[in-house]
């Protein structure tokens, strides 16, 4: 494959991941968590993944898995922004980012998707 084919490749397996991850997520919600969330809310945690969701900020506590290249400047869609923290890797928002083959594994692992180990010298 070339580069092109390749980025393809790990988007669409950032998007299947992407789904399973916010499913184990959401369904270690404390019950009285989720009633507590906004319809809105709780439609963008189970919406759709053909398209990223279109929000500007996300506030609730509950981790939101996003896929980069559904996001500026692959799209025209603004990456939306943390509410509750602003650095690199906000708490409730898990950005799998497939641009890169490096980086995507290491956005993988910390979505825990996958467990990246080195290798110990004997």
């Amino acid at each position: 494959m070339d580069e092109d084919d390749r980025l393809v490749a790990r988007t669409r397996l950032a998007v299947r991941a992407q789904v399973r991850i916010q499913a184990l997520i959401n369904a270690d919600v404390d019950p009285a968590v989720w009633n507590a969330l906004s319809a809105e809310d709780r439609q963008v945690l189970t919406g759709s993944r053909h398209e990223q969701p279109r929000i500007d900020f996300w506030d609730p506590e509950i981790p939101l898995v996003l896929v980069e290249t559904g996001y500026a400047p692959w799209t025209d869609v603004d990456q939306p922004i943390s509410g509750i923290a602003d650095v690199q890797f906000p708490p409730n928002m898990i950005w799998l980012r497939p641009v890169d083959e490096a980086a995507f594994l290491a956005s993988l692992d910390r979505a825990g998707f996958v467990g990246l180990h080195q290798p110990v010298e004997p």
